[in-house]
């Protein structure tokens, strides 16, 4: 008699292609066509309807009268609510994100790991800050090119940064050798001084100071970032005030991080 074997699910299992459907649609993907969903995922374009055909019926997605592009429908914001009601981190970071907001004029947020990217879990901008930063709760950001990510980069052993250096590399054989030599950089700085800087490697103008939280509690990584333009967070400021500043709220944060 043969023993019974454990299947795995795969990358191309139904469910798992179809969630990667619904996470085209963030702050910046306000309505996709089935043709742009397509091309974002890989997916054929007749199973791409299909799949939207089917939420569409279930209340994840709603789409326009003739029925071409499609947005998030209440089902998939309930969603969303729930898994947001559910995040301590972010409901304790809140308080912080607005004090650091405010103090010094930035945008502030917190993001956690989402494949090859950081989906924006939280962030507050001052009423006068001096940068005006398009993307929105919920949004997505490059791990190659943004400090959040360079944070949760830094967050890790070295094997396993490495790893995820390397599919980083293969994905985005363009963009990666750009970035290298500023994440070399500012990795070298968060050894020394336990923060990341990115200072407009690639978005010329913008500086963006990022601190990884987690516990050995945790199984996540939760990056907490400050944006500015870079005139308004010169390099005495970052390691005088907002350095020491954002160290203090992440230990606050760490305490409540969820068990992995």
């Amino acid at each position: 008699m043969k023993p019974k074997t454990t299947k795995t699910i795969s990358p191309s299992s139904p469910l798992l292609r179809g969630l990667s459907i619904l996470k085209c649609f963030n702050g910046n993907s306000e309505a996709l066509s089935v043709t742009e969903l397509a091309k974002m995922t890989g997916i054929p374009q007749p199973t791409v309807w299909r799949f939207c055909q089917t939420f569409r019926s279930a209340g994840y997605l709603t789409s326009d009268s003739e029925k071409t592009l499609f947005r998030p429908g209440l089902a998939l914001l309930g969603l969303g609510f729930s898994a947001l009601s559910h995040f301590d981190p972010s409901q304790h970071a809140r308080r912080s994100l607005v004090e650091l907001a405010d103090r010094f004029k930035v945008v502030a947020g917190i993001t956690a790991r989402e494949g090859l990217r950081m989906r924006i879990l939280d962030r507050y901008q001052s009423a006068d800050a001096v940068l005006s930063y398009n993307s929105r709760i919920g949004a997505t950001l490059p791990m190659a090119t943004t400090a959040s990510g360079w944070a949760y980069l830094a967050s890790l052993d070295a094997a396993d940064r490495g790893r995820l250096v390397t599919q980083i590399a293969k994905a985005q054989p363009d963009l990666w050798p750009k970035a290298l030599p500023a994440f070399n950089k500012a990795l070298a700085r968060y050894q020394r001084e336990g923060i990341i800087v990115s200072s407009g490697p690639i978005e010329r103008g913008l500086t963006t100071v990022a601190i990884p939280i987690s516990s050995g509690n945790s199984a996540t990584t939760f990056p907490l970032y400050c944006s500015a333009i870079s005139s308004a967070l010169p390099a005495d400021l970052i390691k005088r005030e907002l350095a020491p500043m954002m160290k203090k709220f992440a230990a606050e944060v760490r305490v409540v991080l969820p068990a992995a």
